[in-house]
């Protein structure tokens, strides 16, 4: 297998087990999982197996694809590990689980954006369609990106009709949902988290939840 091969499948998997394993230990799990978040771990892996395959199989010929590829992984890791540095300690719900969230979180990727976590799924998947000019896999970047729509409007549903209503309403307008603005005004993100912040009752857990 060439090393230019190798390094793209290395790459894939690298992400893929990184989603995974924070599953299993950042986020926090419900008793029983929703069907859609089921459906996002299932259609996840099978995706992720395709993506694999079709780089061994059809690895991508081109030195523009194969570069914008590897550029793609490498903001998705350190997207994704920046939203986990970010959130540590905070216990985040799973996807589509219902939550009442406590605070707006306008610090590290969250300054930029709102759902950072689904950004670097996002930018994972845009990736294997650029590691392999397979143009199927882009079915992967329509079915998840549909799902993770999905999961980030339930959330700002919950900030909107919940007690952070007024800021996160501010928050919305200084970030993207997945990606950045281009015109915002980072003093006002910055005074969104302090003025949203709830501090914990004494004698109680801190419990921090906001978008992933």
């Amino acid at each position: 297998m060439p090393l230019s091969t190798l390094t793209l499948v290395a790459l894939s998997v690298i992400c893929w087990v990184s989603f995974a394993v924070a599953i299993l230990w950042h986020f926090a799990r419900p008793a029983e999982s929703s069907w859609l978040m089921t459906g996002v771990a299932t259609l996840g892996t099978l995706f992720g197996v395709l993506q694999v395959a079709a780089i061994v199989w059809a690895p991508v010929t081109s030195v523009a694809s194969w570069m914008v590829a590897f550029v793609l992984y490498g903001a998705a890791l350190s997207l994704f590990w920046w939203a986990v540095g970010t959130t540590r300690g905070h216990r985040f719900p799973l996807a589509f689980t219902p939550s009442r969230p406590m605070m707006v979180l306008a610090e590290g990727p969250y300054r930029w954006v709102r759902h950072p976590f689904y950004a670097s799924y996002l930018l994972y998947w845009i990736a294997g369609v650029c590691a392999t000019e397979a143009w199927g896999l882009v079915a992967s970047v329509l079915v998840m990106g549909t799902l993770y729509w999905r999961a980030a409007v339930q959330e700002e549903t919950e900030f909107l009709q919940g007690d952070q209503a007024e800021a996160y309403r501010a928050y919305i307008g200084q970030t993207g949902r997945f990606f950045p603005k281009l015109r915002r005004n980072p003093e006002v993100v910055t005074g969104v988290k302090h003025h949203a912040q709830i501090a914990p009752q004494e004698g109680t857990a801190s419990v921090a939840l906001t978008t992933k």
